[in-house]
């Protein structure tokens, strides 16, 4: 999906800020660097911080990627393709860019929230947010129940926090992609017991 000119210059004032961010994280310690520290070096007001951000921790948990990936999903879920291949579908579209080409910031931001408990906490508090969206957007659009939806979309919001982890994990030799598809196919494992 391509990008007009507003979301480009958001995604590049978002990678800016976030790379700046996440160098003063690494020298200075996260707890040690207030938001205007972030926004006086990166050479934008605190205003667009917390705009793009909302929060300290969304510096290192929210990023430019987000608002295409979660763009895409929620459009490819009024198809009528199976819930997997749109899952597979989304992410394919930002793997190269977000574990490929900024490979290097995105293995530092997973570092610092597998590493510091108040990321670690943010990061699940968003991942709950996306998972009530995703699944409300899911159910009007597949007439699913609530419930339903919520289950599905958990259980593939758990696929992708398993796929980071393995991706993580293995240095980001292997790509994104293949891992999510490595957790994914792990489903088909409750079927079978």
């Amino acid at each position: 999906m391509e990008q007009g000119l507003r979301e480009r210059k958001k995604a590049r004032t978002m990678h800016h800020v976030q790379a700046v961010a996440l160098k003063l994280f690494s020298e200075r310690g996260f707890d040690e660097v207030t938001v205007e520290q972030v926004a006086a070096e990166a050479e934008v007001s605190p205003s667009t911080v917390y705009r793009y951000f909302g929060t300290k921790e969304g510096l290192v948990i929210v990023d430019e990627f987000d608002d295409p990936a979660i763009g895409g999903f929620e459009a490819l879920l009024v198809t009528d393709e199976p819930l997997l291949v749109v899952l597979r579908r989304a992410f394919a579209s930002i793997d190269e860019e977000q574990f490929g080409q900024a490979r290097s910031l995105t293995m530092i931001r997973t570092k610092m929230i597998l590493d510091t408990p108040a990321l670690s906490a943010a990061a699940a508090i968003r991942i709950a947010e996306l998972t009530v969206g995703l699944a409300d957007h899911l159910a009007a659009a597949r007439g699913f129940t609530r419930a339903k939806a919520l289950a599905l979309v958990a259980t593939g919001m758990g696929c992708m926090v398993a796929a980071l982890h393995e991706w993580y994990e293995a240095d980001g030799a292997v790509s994104y992609s293949a891992c999510l598809d490595e957790a994914l196919d792990a489903l088909s494992e409750l079927h079978t017991t």
